[in-house]
């Protein structure tokens, strides 16, 4: 099971008015969905199958979302008005877009929830114990010197350094809007992920990129990705149910 650092600020409902990120600092919230009384939405999902679990987890990552977004615009998450971008990328709307930006990530029980103070953001996170057909898919989607770098690795390490290049990857094209259809291949990214130089596909959005990684425990993943020179100074805390 997923184990998040027990040094992590740890938060409960009711959360009241949230001060936004300093400049240079991104937010990440990290939640068990799973965990938290809403509604009862919890129960209905742990007891339902199928395409109606992921819809109750949908409305659940919904409410969470607009619940924090709320907090930080010190208003009721129902008045959080969410647009999407071109490509998908959700963002709110109107001039609360200039305030903050965000940007989430499902993994398993665990919803990550990435704040800025306006500068486009993306977040992505997977469990540590996945084990996915990582050289196979290496092979398939970094470009030919990352891959090799990947699949050089014994099994174990291999697994988790590939884990550890697609959340960067996927983090790179949430803060971007972009999709991972068509970007992902053109990524290069050195040994390191979140450690420069990385080379960008051409048609990439102007400007510089970074990354920082995700310290949430020895059996999360994750990575996050925003429009600044400078990596990020992450504040990571994790939301919990009253009590």
């Amino acid at each position: 099971m997923t184990a998040v650092d027990e040094s992590i600020e740890r938060r409960t409902l009711p959360l009241g008015s949230l001060a936004g990120p300093d400049d240079g600092t991104v937010d990440v919230w990290l939640i068990r969905h799973d965990r938290l009384p809403l509604a009862g939405l919890g129960a209905l999902a742990a007891t339902s199958e199928g395409a109606e679990t992921r819809q109750l987890e949908r409305v659940q990552q919904r409410f969470l979302l607009r619940l924090l977004l709320g907090a930080y615009l010190d208003r009721p998450g129902r008045d959080v008005v969410i647009d999407r971008e071109p490509a998908g990328k959700p963002v709110l709307a109107g001039e609360d877009a200039r305030r903050l930006a965000f940007s989430q990530s499902h993994a398993g029980p665990w919803l990550a929830i990435a704040v800025s103070g306006g500068t486009p953001v993306g977040v992505d996170i997977e469990p540590g114990d996945r084990r996915p057909r990582w050289e196979k898919l290496a092979r398939r989607y970094f470009p030919a010197d990352d891959a090799e770098a990947v699949c050089a690795e014994r099994a174990a390490d291999g697994c988790r350094r590939f884990l550890d290049h697609w959340t960067a990857r996927e983090a790179l094209v949430k803060a971007a809007g972009r999709t991972l259809a068509g970007n992902v291949a053109g990524i290069a990214l050195g040994p390191v992920p979140d450690e420069r130089p990385m080379a960008l596909p051409g048609d990439w959005p102007p400007g510089a990129w970074s990354l920082g990684r995700l310290q949430a425990g020895t059996d999360l993943v994750g990575h996050v990705a925003w429009a600044e020179e400078t990596a990020p100074a992450l504040r990571v805390r994790q939301l919990a149910g009253p009590g």
